[in-house]
């Protein structure tokens, strides 16, 4: 119930007054209320900027910047991904300390040296808000599934922090089933 009331507020604070809204209900008995700020074609993921605006990844590539009121603008600085079925640009995840570093965490699919085959990688940039539209900057690779394969399913490559500020990413077994690596979390680095 906690949860549901924090979010409640987070959401209230995030959407305009006037935005459209409607009542999801919970298998429990919760209800949430929600408001349509913005359409996407393949949303992915989505962080809160610490203005209380979003980041929202779609699979075709695009990292938008979505205001309270809705207005979209496209982050500059972006690359290829490998697009199709489950592939495409994945999770945005803020490091910890942010507002001190603007850190901002990727995750994509990529193609292999013959184009047959991919991959998901996770990359940090610093996000220059400063900028108008923002932008990527200092794109580091932290970490690349390995092998590639055939197929476009079961990346998985979410992100997490731990409240040591250790990084965590799931790999998933690319639906060649062996060896089963449905959720792994990989430690990558304290991330500082």
């Amino acid at each position: 119930m906690r949860i549901i009331f924090i979010l409640l507020i987070i959401f209230t604070l995030a959407v305009p007054v006037s935005a459209e809204t409607l009542t999801v209900k919970g298998t429990k008995g919760a209800e949430l209320v929600a408001a349509r700020v913005a359409t996407f074609d393949e949303p992915w993921a989505m962080t809160f900027l610490p203005d209380g605006t979003l980041l929202v990844t779609e699979k075709r590539r695009v990292l938008w910047h979505v205001t309270n009121d809705g207005l979209k603008t496209e982050v500059q600085g972006m690359w290829n991904v490998a697009y199709g079925g489950q592939g495409g640009l994945g999770d945005v995840v803020l490091h910890p300390d942010f507002e001190r570093n603007s850190w901002v965490y990727l995750s994509y699919a990529e193609f292999g040296d013959n184009k047959t085959t991919t991959g998901a990688v996770v990359v940090r940039a610093r996000l220059d808000m400063k900028k108008s539209p923002l932008k990527l900057a200092s794109v580091e690779r932290l970490w690349v599934q390995d092998p590639k394969v055939t197929g476009k399913g079961h990346y998985s490559h979410r992100i997490a922090f731990g409240p040591d500020g250790k990084m965590f990413i799931t790999s998933g077994e690319r639906q060649k089933m062996a060896p089963a690596r449905m959720l792994v979390a990989i430690w990558v680095r304290s991330c500082v």
